[in-house]
């Protein structure tokens, strides 16, 4: 989501029709909140300036993002920082500005208002990094990601391994159904996949 307001997601999630999704996202989760069996989450990643493509910052957000995210009925909200695929050589940290983290950490700083035993606030492990202006690229020396097993990323053009992989093709599971989630082609796909040398 990334995003508290239909103005701000609309400046860093743009429809391709032109026409803002904001709403449609939002009633989609309350509705979700209602008969969810498992864990419902709301992502913030964190964006500045300095991510490029003319993107604004979102960061006077972050806490009426976790207000928001509360109140349809979510049971945590993660915040995450953002990365660069530069060249596609590389997935490093987003370098932002010092003046933009102190902002971050302001308004971070307030989110333990929001917690409580039903609504959870959750940093992605390498947000400090982040927020310290580490620049160094993400190194992966492992060969196996379980969490790919539980971020499938469902979307109108098919199912990918992870919202990592949305668009690539070798890592396209199929077209809609339940039945992909059990498909040989799936299985292919998460035995060849390695994340020490797959960005």
């Amino acid at each position: 989501m990334d995003a508290a307001s239909q103005k701000t997601f609309d400046k860093l999630r743009p429809g391709k029709d032109g026409q803002s999704k904001f709403q449609t996202i939002i009633d989609g989760m309350k509705e979700l909140a209602k008969i969810k069996r498992g864990e419902l989450g709301f992502s913030f990643l964190i964006r500045t300036e300095a991510d490029g493509f003319g993107i604004e910052s979102n960061i006077d957000e972050i806490f009426d993002a976790a207000i928001l995210a509360k109140k349809i009925g979510c049971d945590y909200i993660e915040y995450k920082p953002s990365y660069s695929f530069a060249n596609g050589a590389t997935h490093a940290l987003v370098k932002h500005s010092s003046e933009r983290m102190n902002e971050a950490r302001s308004e971070l700083s307030k989110l333990k208002s929001v917690e409580d035993d039903n609504f959870k606030i959750i940093f992605a492990i390498n947000l400090q990094d982040s927020l310290n202006g580490v620049e160094q690229p993400q190194i992966k020396n492992y060969h196996f990601c379980p969490s790919a097993y539980f971020r499938t990323l469902i979307t109108p053009s098919g199912i990918y391994v992870c919202p990592y992989w949305r668009g690539k093709k070798s890592l396209l599971y199929g077209g809609g159904g339940q039945q992909i989630l059990t498909s040989e082609n799936r299985k292919k796909i998460m035995d060849q996949l390695d994340p020490s040398f797959e960005i």
